[in-house]
């Protein structure tokens, strides 16, 4: 067996907590291969990379001969996770789940190898349980017990309303480490609450709890809170490479060591001379590391010069869209009007301020508001930095 201190400080690395870690030693000096868990609700089609995270330490712990059991969570997925909710979080449909739960694990197969993981629905044994069964569940965790947790407790305080249906989700979702026997479940540092409550489960029927690993939340492309679909500050390791690129070099430059070092696919051997490199470099080579990892090297060194990025050296994109435009009630177009037209920018407001603040070229040229196209001509439009479209106008 490898020397016990080394497999301790692969687990460790980078993790915000290990609970209990005596017994975790224990279990690693046992020789047993052990369950290792981790559930993921499908409220959305998409894993993101707060999600890659967690997948990375999975798969540290695989590479040390651990089983993986990745649990889609199609039922409770159902109910809703209400961890950081204030409100009661809105419940979506069966059919949702089934199409973001199928998305998911072609996901997680393509980052995986597929011998090396098993990967399931809670619904197969969560259909099936039985009233009795769970009024047993139930009946071992009291209100005061739920009421700890600082979710909870913020919204009953504070007379925001609780549904039932959350006071069992976390009880629903501890039920999945007994069906499976989990030896350790692994999870960000948000859902400790939730792992606890799958101790004490494990408790009740007599197997031996689990042990916990939590990482640390990776805060969304805002810098400020969780990455997450809801916030609309994720960026999904399937985007296209071009937006994997653009989103990770426009994250805050005081976020980015910490994106380094929980995302980087290569060991990091000092982290003190990362933090000292210019925050511009890091960012391209993470995002150069993480587009070769999610598809290839070489899709990754084009990736600065694909569409909706103008980043190196005054590059244009490549695959620039190609727009015909028929304009029937002018004679010369307003450059307002065009770039409405073909999508350029949101509204007639984000016009006017790109073109007032000189973030708008026709042919590599910055033009004024007042600016106007004649037909029968090819324009190459960029708005901003990363919006660009080679527009032909036709007439009446």
């Amino acid at each position: 067996m490898k020397n016990i201190k080394n497999i301790l400080k692969k687990i460790k690395l980078n993790t915000k907590k290990i609970l209990i870690e005596k017994f975790l030693i224990k279990k690693i000096k046992s020789g047993k291969i052990l369950n290792i868990k981790i559930g993921l609700d499908p409220t959305s089609p998409n894993l993101h990379l707060g999600h890659f995270v967690l997948i990375k330490k999975l798969k540290q712990l695989q590479d040390l001969g651990h089983k993986i059991l990745f649990i889609i969570g199609d039922f409770t997925g159902i109910i809703g996770d209400p961890t950081g909710k204030n409100l009661t979080r809105k419940s979506l449909t069966k059919e949702q789940i089934k199409i973001n739960a199928i998305k998911c694990k072609k996901q997680i197969l393509k980052i995986f190898n597929p011998k090396k993981i098993k990967i399931l629905f809670n619904s197969e044994w969560l259909k099936k349980i039985s009233i009795l069964k769970i009024i047993k569940i139930l009946s071992k965790v009291t209100i005061s017990k739920m009421l700890e947790r600082k979710d909870f407790n913020k919204r009953y305080k504070t007379g925001y309303s609780i549904s039932i249906h959350e006071f069992i989700y976390p009880l629903i979702q501890a039920y999945d480490s007994v069906v499976l026997k989990a030896d350790i479940e692994v999870g960000g540092i948000d859902q400790i609450f939730n792992f606890l409550i799958g101790r004490e489960l494990q408790k009740v029927f007599n197997q031996e709890p689990q042990n916990l690993i939590t990482m640390p939340i990776l805060e969304g492309s805002d810098g400020k809170k969780k990455m997450s679909k809801t916030l609309n500050n994720y960026i999904n390791i399937n985007d296209k490479p071009g937006d994997l690129y653009r989103k990770i070099i426009s994250i805050n430059d005081n976020l980015i060591y910490k994106y380094f070092k929980l995302l980087s696919t290569k060991p990091i051997n000092n982290f003190i001379k990362i933090q000292n490199l210019n925050p511009r470099k890091l960012k391209f080579k993470l995002a150069t590391e993480l587009i070769t990892y999610f598809y290839n090297k070489n899709i990754a060194k084009k990736a600065s010069t694909l569409i909706g990025n103008k980043f190196l050296n005054n590059l244009f994109p490549i695959n620039i869209p190609k727009i015909k435009l028929i304009i029937k009630k002018f004679i010369k177009v307003p450059i307002i009007y065009i770039l409405n037209k073909s999508g350029l920018v949101k509204n007639n407001s984000q016009a006017k301020d790109l073109l007032k603040n000189k973030k708008i070229k026709i042919n590599n040229i910055f033009i004024k508001k007042n600016y106007k196209l004649i037909f029968n001509k090819i324009y190459l439009i960029q708005a901003g930095n990363k919006n660009f479209a080679i527009i032909k106008l036709l007439g009446p």
